[in-house]
């Protein structure tokens, strides 16, 4: 082969070399501006039926962040009035926790998942989200263990989220109710700064709630919580649209967790008074001894 022929088949190669060099860098140029063109993975779908902004107006405890004492951001669920499971859970009001799955009744549990909303940043607030999901069938049989996984994958499980006494209804939690004052008590005359009485039974995990109102719309007590420190009653009159102007007592007995017999030395109770129309009052409400009068 002569020397010109060996020229020019040199330069054909390093022609082509060129060429597949150019190609081989838009190929990779069109690949690195589809992958900055990819936009964040959409959020996961919902299985709850819906979600509710803030803390619910009818839920049956109070927003445990109103008081600092018991204030907590864990998630707390309970069974509605139309039998549904609600959750409530806190978190950024930008990016909130997504309910994936909610598992049947097994061993007693029902399993309900949250994943993080995808997002490349979310506003730093603490906001309340109620997700409401269709009961599973012994649901009222059962607990609730809720898993919450964060942006950074680590995952918290919380079990046996169901607020305790409070009413799968919102209903009165009372063992029994019965109109007029706790048997052996003197007449009284109504108290005049709240319309609730307390005292403690003879039977040690009975507390005895005495309320003042209309014979036809009685406070009831609809929730108790309790730990080592603290007892927090909720009364509320529920939904009623008509009531009856008289005035009278009407005493419930409420059976009390195992914690609230550390607080029986508590100088007060806090209850909370709720009714449809009104905001809820915060009460501090001495309790009596067992046997005392309701005065």
């Amino acid at each position: 082969m002569g020397r010109q022929a060996v020229l020019e088949r040199h330069e054909g190669v390093r022609r082509a070399s060129r060429v597949a060099a150019i190609g081989g860098a838009v190929v990779a140029a069109i690949a690195l501006l589809a992958g900055c063109a990819i936009l964040p993975s959409a959020p996961p779908e919902s299985v709850a039926l819906e979600t509710q902004p803030g803390w619910p107006a009818d839920a049956p405890i109070r927003d445990p962040l109103l008081s600092p004492e018991v204030s907590s951001t864990d998630p707390v669920g309970w069974i509605d009035e139309q039998g549904r499971l609600v959750i409530v859970t806190w978190g950024s009001s930008a990016c909130p926790p997504i309910a994936t799955s909610i598992g049947e009744v097994e061993d007693g549990v029902v399993p309900v998942r949250f994943e993080p909303t995808p997002a490349q940043a979310c506003t730093d607030d603490l906001s309340p989200l109620a997700h409401v999901f269709e009961a599973p069938e012994g649901l009222d049989q059962a607990t609730v263990t809720v898993t919450v996984r964060d942006s950074g994958g680590r995952e918290r499980v919380f079990r046996d989220v169901l607020a305790a006494g409070a009413g799968p209804d919102g209903s009165s939690i009372a063992e029994s109710t019965v109109p007029g004052l706790p048997e052996g008590s003197d007449p009284a005359a109504p108290p005049p700064e709240q319309p609730v009485v307390l005292q403690w039974s003879e039977q040690p995990d009975r507390l005895l709630v005495t309320t003042y109102g209309s014979s036809s719309c009685p406070l009831l007590p609809i929730a108790l919580e309790a730990d080592a420190s603290t007892l927090v009653l909720t009364v509320s009159t529920g939904r009623v649209e008509a009531c009856t102007a008289d005035y009278g007592p009407t005493t419930s007995v409420v059976v009390v967790p195992a914690a609230a017999y550390l607080a029986r030395e508590s100088a007060s109770v806090l209850v909370l008074s709720a009714s449809t129309d009104a905001p809820p009052q915060q009460l501090e409400v001495p309790v009596s001894p067992p046997g005392a009068a309701a005065r």
